[in-house]
């Protein structure tokens, strides 16, 4: 036989009887209803039901296992609005037959599946489905301990276990006996066979027990009843050998029956004053009516006592203690009444005597137990030790010192002997910058050891994530309410960490990419804009896990403007620089040096390098990289053995007619134009798109270096980025400081969308998630994100990031719903998109057509479905 407990919930508590009544139909067996009641009926079997209400906690503690699915709160909600039915039910097989008898929990699923089930009879919806009951023998114990907590869940023996019992327990005792009864009648058989069962040892079970107790109550004897006679022990004789009951009564006790003596009585003790008003009425502002208070003071005050102690600052204190002064006797000798007469009046004003109290404490007592304080105790290995003697005198000392002072001069004149790194000297910038990486090779040498690194790292991030605690629960679970009520067509960014490193404070954020492989580790470049102020730059990777401070720091002899991590070695990181130099670091190494360097001999760049981007490798499988700089070249890098190998992709030379009558004498002046920005194609290799600082951009091919495939109309002032759809790879935005932001086609000469932002736009991005979502930042300190889908004319967000500071760039990481914007304070801010900006479609098959379409209407053109 296999036990449940089923129960039946507040919505089909009146239909208890009929629920019941198909229990039994069915064969199932009430074995006992819930210990905790409020009422109780019987039905036509006199089966007890008994109806529970549970407050908040017990239902909580119920359905603890729900806890983590969503709509707990509806659940226990519902549980506690009004009294429910608990019993414990029996059958054979019960844990297979239940399931289909009771239903699924959605009544509509058991009305399509089994209508004559109870959920699908009773039940409305999968909240409300009228019945709740126990699905394995875990949970059975579990929630049958919950309502019946004395009730005993073991299993019934079997058969065999029976049979077992009686052959080895009951039978050779009950042979025995009956065996001695054939052979002489005993004068007290009950007692006997008793007294003989219990000198064997036998482990007879607990209701074994039941006869001898029910033996024993029936044969005392009673004052009450009448006495017996002194020949009748012959005929009574099995209670002889009992002592006689004796009851004592006090005088005139009232004489009841039984019936009067049965009945029951309840009273409850409770702390409440019996002479408190209950119907006092108290007028509620909120309902604007008078209702009745059940809060009630029931405290009465049998003892109180005032003490003595009287505070200082107290002014009714002090008259107190003025009188108590002039009330207390004065025993004054005569040699202190001379010197009181010599001292005059004013040391008699003075004079007041010692104050009662002389400290600023009061008396309390406490009737609480204090908690035992906890012992915490550290074994420490001890370090080591040497005796060490020696005799100085003062020759020794000297020659000490002197031995110092010489090794110190010696420093000093190899310091000044060593050249500067940036070739000039007298630079406060390049001097700082030496400085800085002198401190940058010549830190903790405890920091070198591996594996104190590595507790180091640990304990560091363990801090962090105390110290940041509150960002990092809003980084995983925030999600903004307001998108799910309020307009679809707005959104909000959440501000996260900072990034900042002191040695960075006076630099600009010029570079900013993530890891393709590690979601949360990502680079900052450091240098400058102003043309007229520049110094070393550096490269810091930082990772959300640690705020503080970066994973690794590089110093270069010049500011970065650029930087970007190989997308299938993430290790390799590709530099460009202010000077024209372009360098490759590998994070894997332990080396503060690029492993790759180009050089003036190997035809680097003679202007700032403004962006570097990887491409597949070569059909040598040998690494390479583009750059494009302002000295109106696009360069490919290839990274060879033991040298970075250069080749010039195209020159960047004006288109005829720009320069208007004196387009020769320009020519020989200015004959190419300044590459700011560029970016390859999705698909198709060899095409790429590159925006100049005269505000156009052209269409380029690998294969083609003397002209270009298509001229755009551009910008009217510098084109800061261009950025390839990364959905449908023939559409790409541009970035200028014009305050605009344009969608092209690269088959069109004419932009398909233009954007005005209101003020100098640094940087855009395409976010990976969606083909019509962007966002782009400002001089202003603002970030904008469009979502094309669902206003072509207007950001869905615009909010102001930072104060009194430029936003010079921003990237969306390829795996969390956050973005990174940087400024020219060199500080890096980490945002979280509510769910409105991070919208997108169900496959990612559908994203391209939903571009073309928002492209199409924008043209005029009809939508393709």
């Amino acid at each position: 036989m296999e036990r449940t407990l089923l129960v039946i919930k507040p919505d089909v508590t009146a239909r208890a009887t009929e629920i019941i009544a198909r229990l039994k139909q069915a064969g199932y067996r009430i074995i006992q209803a819930s210990a905790r009641l409020t009422r109780a009926m019987r039905d036509d079997d006199d089966e007890q039901k008994r109806s529970v209400q549970l407050s908040e906690e017990q239902a909580t503690d119920f359905y603890q296992e729900e806890m983590d699915q969503g709509g707990f709160a509806q659940l226990v909600a519902f549980i506690i609005s009004g009294p429910v039915f608990a019993m414990v039910i029996e059958k054979q097989n019960l844990f297979d037959d239940i399931p289909a008898f009771v239903g699924p929990r959605s009544p509509d699923i058991g009305r399509t599946l089994n209508p004559d089930c109870l959920r699908a009879v009773f039940g409305k919806d999968e909240l409300r489905n009228g019945i709740h009951y126990s699905e394995d023998p875990v949970t059975a114990r579990r929630e049958i301990n919950f309502f019946f907590p004395d009730n005993i869940i073991d299993p019934l023996p079997s058969m065999e276990h029976a049979k077992l019992f009686l052959e080895s327990a009951i039978y050779p005792t009950l042979l025995q006996g009956l065996t001695e009864l054939c052979k002489e009648k005993p004068a007290n058989p009950t007692g006997r066979f008793v007294a003989d069962s219990a000198a064997t040892d036998i482990q007879a079970p607990p209701e074994a027990a039941m006869p001898q107790k029910s033996l024993s109550a029936h044969s005392l004897k009673s004052l009450d009843g009448p006495e017996q006679p002194a020949g009748a022990g012959a005929a009574g004789g099995a209670d002889d050998w009992l002592p006689p009951k004796v009851l004592l009564k006090p005088p005139g006790q009232l004489q009841l029956s039984e019936k009067e003596l049965d009945e029951e009585f309840t009273r409850i003790l409770n702390a409440n004053n019996p002479h408190a008003p209950q119907n006092i009425a108290r007028y509620n502002n909120k309902e604007r009516m008078f209702k009745a208070s059940p809060n009630m003071e029931h405290i009465v005050f049998h003892f109180e006592f005032d003490g003595y102690l009287i505070y200082r600052g107290d002014e009714g204190g002090e008259n107190k203690i003025e009188v108590a002064v002039d009330s207390a006797p004065k025993a004054v000798s005569s040699s202190t009444q001379q010197a009181e007469a010599d001292g005059g009046e004013d040391e008699k004003k003075t004079s007041r005597g010692p104050l009662r109290n002389q400290f600023n404490f009061s008396e309390r007592a406490a009737q609480t137990v204090n908690n035992p304080y906890r012992e915490r105790s550290t074994n420490t290995e001890p370090p080591p030790q040497r005796t060490y003697s020696m005799n100085v005198n003062q020759w020794t000392i000297f020659d000490t010192y002197s031995e110092d002072l010489q090794q110190k001069e010696k420093a000093a004149k190899e310091k000044s002997k060593a050249p500067a790194p940036g070739g000039t000297k007298g630079h406060k910038d390049e001097d700082k910058g030496a400085s800085m990486a002198s401190d940058a090779h010549g830190e903790d040498v405890y920091y070198k050891n591996l594996e104190l690194r590595k507790a180091l790292i640990t304990i560091e991030r363990m801090a962090n994530q105390n110290t940041f605690d509150d960002i990092s629960q809003d980084y995983k679970y925030w999600e903004d309410a307001s998108d799910e009520l309020g307009d679809r067509k707005s959104g909000t960014l959440l501000p996260l960490w900072k990034f900042a490193f002191e040695k960075d404070k006076k630099k600009q954020v010029t570079a900013l990419c993530w890891n393709p492989q590690s979601p949360d580790l990502f680079a900052v470049g450091y240098g400058s804009y102003d043309f007229s102020r520049q110094g070393p730059g550096m490269i810091a990777i930082f990772t959300l896990k640690n705020p503080s401070h970066p994973e690794y720091v590089y110093i270069t002899e010049t500011g970065v403007m650029s930087l970007h991590f190989h997308p299938q070695h993430p290790s390799m990181i590709a530099v460009g620089l202010y000077d024209g130099s372009v360098l490759v670091y590998n994070i894997q190494k332990k080396v503060d040096s690029p492993i790759f360097k180009s050089t003036t001999k190997g035809g680097r760049h003679t202007d700032p390098v403004w962006q570097v981007c990887w491409q597949k490798d070569d059909l040598d499988d040998n690494l390479n990289f583009f750059s494009v700089s302002s000295d109106g070249r696009v360069t490919q890098w290839t990274l060879l053995k033991n040298e970075l190998l250069h080749t010039d992709v195209i020159a960047l030379k004006y288109d005829n007619g720009e320069h208007g009558q004196n387009g020769a004498e320009d020519e020989r002046l200015f004959s190419l134009a300044g590459g700011c920005c560029f970016d390859f194609h999705k698909r198709v290799e060899h095409l790429f798109t590159v925006g100049t600082e005269e505000g156009k951009i052209y269409k380029c091919s690998k294969d083609y270096n003397s002209q270009y495939l298509l001229s755009f109309e551009g910008h009217q002032m510098a084109v800061y980025t261009v950025r390839y759809n990364p959905f449908h790879v023939n559409y790409f935005l541009s970035a200028s400081a014009d305050w605009t932001v344009k969608l092209w086609d690269h088959n069109d000469s004419k932009p398909a969308m233009v954007f005005d932002l209101n003020g100098s736009v640094g940087d855009v991005a395409w976010a990976p998630y969606s083909s019509t979502v962007f966002a782009a930042v400002t001089a202003e300190g603002k970030v904008f994100v469009f979502d094309l889908n669902e206003n072509k004319y207007a950001p869905i967000c615009e909010q102001q990031v930072v104060r009194k500071a430029k936003l010079t760039h921003i990237s969306f990481n390829q795996f969390e719903p956050i973005i990174l914007v940087g400024d020219d304070k060199g500080t890096v801010v980490s945002l979280k998109l509510s769910p409105n900006l991070r919208r997108k479609s169900q496959t990612p098959e559908e994203e391209p057509q939903k571009l073309e379409n928002v492209i199409n209407l924008a043209k005029g053109k009809p939508l393709t479905m």
